[in-house]
């Protein structure tokens, strides 16, 4: 047998082992995918429900988008708003047209969306690290956040709650996999 048949020979032997790896990858694709997907369906089931907090949030955010500042009435300079990122997020919202009423209950949504697959990537990694990697690692974690109610009613209540916890898992999981200088950029 010549080298090239050989070499021929070498490459099939290989090619069921990569499609086996290719398997997991898109096994793992799909389990994310339907975490989400369950997570998504909850969200649905949940939408109609935005928090009062979230009405003061947009009052703000309505007058500051029409030039009378961080007011709930014009004239009366009162903090009562309960997060000014918020504020500042759904006067963005305001500004491009949106109503804060969906607009917000989306970004909460796809913080839900990112947070799941930052649970499932961190778990992979850590499974890497600890050298035992796994195709699957970090799904279970990433599913179990996904089928937490609570999630999908706080995605969608109309506050940055989601968002927040989407920051503090994101700068979790940087500092832990030794990432720290990725959220650099977040120092006050």
């Amino acid at each position: 047998m010549s080298s090239a048949q050989s070499g021929d020979a070498s490459l099939r032997a290989e090619a069921p082992r990569a499609s086996l790896f290719a398997s997991f990858s898109r096994l793992r694709v799909a389990v994310l995918a339907v975490a989400c997907a369950l997570y998504g369906l909850q969200a649905i089931r949940f939408s109609s429900w935005i928090i009062d907090d979230a009405f003061v949030t947009f009052r703000y955010a309505h007058n500051l988008v029409r030039g009378l500042g961080l007011v709930f009435n014009p004239g009366e300079h009162v903090e009562g708003y309960t997060s000014f990122s918020g504020v500042l997020l759904a006067a963005l919202g305001m500004k491009l047209g949106f109503s804060p009423t969906r607009f917000m209950p989306a970004i909460g949504a796809m913080a839900g969306v990112a947070a799941i697959v930052v649970v499932a990537h961190t778990g992979r990694r850590l499974a890497e690290r600890a050298g035992e990697p796994h195709e699957l690692a970090g799904l279970p974690a990433a599913v179990l956040l996904a089928l937490t109610p609570s999630l999908a009613i706080y995605a969608v209540s109309g506050l940055e709650t989601v968002l927040f916890m989407l920051l503090v898992t994101a700068a979790a999981s940087a500092l832990t996999l030794g990432r720290a200088r990725s959220f650099a950029a977040l120092r006050y």
